[in-house]
């Protein structure tokens, strides 16, 4: 009975939300207003929290606040829209309506017909059902082929040579996950500005896939002068998770728990949260350094890689201690190379970027000289105790471990250290 209860509240639910979606879409959203230059006088008027953060300041503006754990995706593509629509649209109101609700949910109702009647794999649509989560290939589908996004771009630089940027940045767990060339294209914009900023507007747009959570975060370019925005449907308060007040921004989200309908009730989503705020912090930090030059998505790369190879040794081998080789250590490091981290792996991981970017910090310079020595070291006591008998360890894969070292020695010797 009572199965059959809530098999009825849903479809009363579902014919609702039909219901909704046939009145919404069908009312277009008018996107084709009247745009202008830039207007910096509007920035100043924006109701925000200011971060101070890598030396410059972001620009924390509320919008409307998320009630449904699932639905990240399409708020950070309703701020999207709207916010360059404040910036270069001449209706002064538009900024009130990042924060006006039932302009989120036309928004979200429009675009979720827009995705069952255009997006070219219907079965890859079922996730959204029931207020589901918008996944990265449906985010990529709408970037590259929305017609109202791809209008006002073109309107934009048609009309005022306002160049505009946008790609996903997509990271977790300390990983950037963005492919080769999506970090190539980034990359390649970022030097763009530099050489064109004194005589045009850049709008830079990224929408963050951090860990569990969509996010907004925004870089315009204006007469040489870099401004930075983050705008988030969570609106935790950023400078509590830049400047490490992980504490109060967990307590903003707990507060909104008892409110909405939001999924902090134990302890693993609240893992699965801070590592996103940890994750959000080091997005920033690399999208403001890379954007300015300061460093290169490929450096950003190396790092992420070589942090979670080490973690990952370090975890595998617990409290024994690293520098003391007994059979217990040689044992623990020749089954992590086998387990966890071949050769071949840590090759294509770090080695062959290094190779590519012949540099790297002095910090994880030394990181990777402690590495190299505890290998080396295993290494020389395996060939000289003879372990392959004892212990059956496979002849072969001590010949990778052993080629790895030589390669990573003399990778080691040309590298450049940047302070």
């Amino acid at each position: 009975m009572e199965n059959s209860i809530k098999l009825s509240i849903q479809e009363i639910l579902q014919t609702i939300i039909s219901q909704v979606i046939e009145v919404y879409s069908s009312e277009p959203i008018n996107y084709q207003e009247q745009y202008s230059p830039l207007n910096n006088s509007k920035i100043l008027n924006i109701e925000q929290d200011e971060c101070l953060f890598e030396g410059v300041k972001i620009n924390n503006i509320e919008c409307y606040k998320q009630i449904n754990s699932d639905i990240c995706g399409f708020h950070c593509l309703f701020n999207l829209f709207q916010f360059i629509r404040f910036l270069f649209g001449n209706s002064v109101s538009i900024y009130q309506s990042l924060k006006n609700g039932a302009n989120f949910w036309k928004f979200y109702f429009h675009l979720f017909n827009d995705l069952l009647l255009n997006f070219p794999n219907k079965a890859e649509l079922k996730s959204l059902q029931n207020l589901g989560p918008l996944d990265r290939i449906h985010m990529d589908y709408i970037l590259n082929n929305y017609k109202d996004l791809l209008n006002i771009q073109t309107i934009l630089v048609k009309n005022f040579g306002i160049e505009t940027f946008i790609q996903p940045f997509l990271f977790g767990f300390g990983i950037i996950q963005n492919s080769d060339d999506e970090l190539k294209k980034i990359q390649d914009f970022a030097g763009f500005i530099q050489k064109k900023k004194h005589e045009k507007t850049f709008l830079a747009i990224f929408p963050l896939g951090i860990t569990i959570h969509w996010s907004l975060f925004v870089i315009l370019v204006n007469e040489e002068i870099f401004q930075y925005f983050y705008l988030d449907s969570k609106n935790v308060k950023l400078n509590y998770i830049l400047n490490n007040e992980i504490s109060e921004a967990i307590k903003e989200l707990e507060e909104d728990e008892k409110h909405f309908e939001l999924k902090i009730k134990d302890a693993r989503e609240k893992r699965r949260q801070l590592n996103w705020m940890y994750d959000l912090k080091k997005s920033i930090e690399i999208l403001i350094n890379v954007m300015s030059l300061k460093k290169t998505m490929l450096d950003y790369v190396i790092e992420g890689n070589i942090d979670e190879m080490l973690k990952d040794f370090n975890n595998y081998l617990q409290t024994i201690n690293k520098f003391t080789l007994n059979l217990d250590l040689i044992i623990k490091i020749y089954h992590w190379f086998d387990d966890e981290y071949r050769p071949q792996v840590i090759s294509n991981n770090i080695l062959k970027p290094l190779k590519s970017s012949k540099k790297l910090s002095k910090s994880y310079f030394l990181k990777l000289i402690d590495f190299e020595k505890i290998c080396e070291n295993f290494l020389k006591v395996v060939k000289e105790e003879n372990y392959y008998q004892e212990v059956q360890f496979e002849s072969n894969l001590v010949k990778d471990i052993e080629d790895f070292i030589e390669s990573f020695k003399d990778l080691l010797k040309d590298l450049q250290l940047d302070d």
